[in-house]
């Protein structure tokens, strides 16, 4: 921590300052752009990119411009990492380090990754692709399946 503004510092004596700034707004708390097991790490560059890293390794395992209003949630499969401008939810695979941009098609958003590898989605307004409910998300083969109709989650924090 330098004058109470945390940095990540790599052997090139290179900082990244994970978190807010540059015009970024990250929707999460600082508090969440860390994993729980702290082995991934959600920062901003000062070039304006957001970049994933791998901390047991020190490595940016993914780099991507960064938008507007940014989450980022950890789950046990991979990382979910969204914003809102552009439109744009990235789903960044632990076990083969596999980027997947993933689609979005109206008020939507993504949930969870299970186990299996398959995403939970929820679109909260019918139109002209999808009705409102609670959908699983295929990434390798695109399809989506409704679980729940008409049902719009409320995600607490």
């Amino acid at each position: 921590m330098i004058e109470n503004t945390y940095w990540l510092l790599n052997a090139a004596g290179q900082g990244t300052q994970p978190g807010t700034y540059s015009g970024v707004v990250f929707a999460d708390s600082a508090r969440d752009l860390i994993s729980l097991d702290g082995q991934w790490l959600l920062s901003l560059s000062a070039a304006g990119t957001l970049q994933l890293w791998y901390l047991p390794t020190g490595a940016v395992a993914l780099e991507n411009p960064a938008g507007q209003q940014v989450t980022v949630s950890y789950h046990s499969a991979g990382v979910l990492i969204s914003q809102f401008e552009p439109r744009q939810t990235i789903y960044y695979r632990f076990s083969d380090g596999q980027a997947i941009d993933l689609p979005h098609l109206g008020a939507d958003f993504y949930i969870d990754v299970l186990t299996d590898g398959s995403l939970l989605y929820a679109n909260s307004v019918s139109n002209a692709t999808l009705g409102a409910g609670v959908y699983r998300y295929e990434p390798t083969s695109g399809s989506i399946t409704l679980l729940v109709e008409n049902l719009f989650p409320l995600l607490l924090d």
